[in-house]
């Protein structure tokens, strides 16, 4: 039972000297980040090398599709500069707490867009289906971190 207790002492020193590396806040972290913010503005504000899926999604999308694109961006610009320069970890977490929850609304209206468009059209809906069924698996891992954070 010792030998477990130093384990754990040792592993918590390990992380608060910073010698246990994490993915969040690194370099290869924030360039993902920026190559797709460079790919959402291709898509998005530029129409540029789309899939005729996506091409569905932006023809059809409301209008707050637009306004969302936008927040997504500049939440990931956001990441990537609260990342490379040195702030307080509270800014840091309202952060990645906004691009979360601007991540969580883009999604939704991207599913009500292919649900009204898949409707309109006849077309089938079991990719809607899955769809819904990704996205609660999706808010309910982000719920189950965060009771785990808190």
């Amino acid at each position: 039972m010792e030998a477990l207790e130093n384990k754990e002492d040792e592993q918590n020193t390990k992380w608060e000297d910073g010698e246990m590396n994490h993915f969040l806040g690194s370099i290869e972290y924030d360039l993902i980040l920026v190559f797709i913010g460079i790919l959402l503005f291709r898509m998005v504000f530029l129409k540029l090398y789309m899939s005729e899926k996506e091409r569905i999604i932006v023809e059809n999308a409301p209008s707050s599709f637009f306004l969302t694109s936008a927040g997504l961006i500049i939440g990931i610009g956001c990441v990537v500069l609260s990342d490379r320069i040195g702030i307080d970890d509270w800014i840091k977490n309202l952060v990645y707490l906004y691009l979360g929850c601007v991540v969580l609304w883009w999604n939704m209206i991207i599913i009500y867009t292919k649900w009204k468009y898949n409707k309109v059209n006849n077309i089938e809906m079991d990719e809607i289906k899955k769809a819904c069924g990704a996205f609660f698996i999706l808010i309910s891992i982000m719920l189950f971190l965060l009771f785990i954070n808190i």
